[in-house]
Order: structure tokens, then sequence, then C-alpha cells
């Protein structure tokens, strides 16, 4: 389930890179854009060993610390 909160003034993005072909781009791509705008503060990536993967409990705890937003890329 969401939890929709009110973001803090400067919030932080967590991306998820799926492994795909250019998922990593996408994921910096659209993050570059969201700093230069002033929308987010930073962004951090975890990166999965392939799509097939699904993230582990200690990587949800941890998105879900570190986060406010989370983007998790399909790239081809």
């Amino acid at each position: 389930p969401h939890a929709w909160k009110k973001l803090p003034a400067k919030p932080v993005l967590g991306l998820i890179d799926n492994g795909k072909t250019r998922a990593r781009d996408l994921l910096v791509g659209v993050a570059k854009v969201l700093e230069k705008q002033g929308l987010i503060d930073s962004h951090f990536i975890l990166r999965k060993p392939t799509a097939a993967h699904t993230i582990t409990m200690e990587d949800r705890v941890d998105l879900r610390a570190r986060a406010h937003l989370i983007i998790s890329a399909i790239g081809d």
C-alpha cells in the first residue's frame, strides 16, 4: 500500500535500476532534470542484478528510510 504524505522542502529521490539496458541512463536523466528544476534535493540509485529479481526486505527498509519518492525504471 502507498502512503501519501506531504513532501519536505528538499525531497530525496530513490531510483531502482532494474538492470535492463539503458535503465540507469533513463533514471539519471530524470533525476538530473528534477534536480535542475529544484524539485528534488538529491537522488540515489539502488541496482538490482536483473529485472527478474525483486528487491530485498533490507532494500525496502533502506528505500523507505532514505527516499521521499521512488522510481523504478524499465528500459531496453
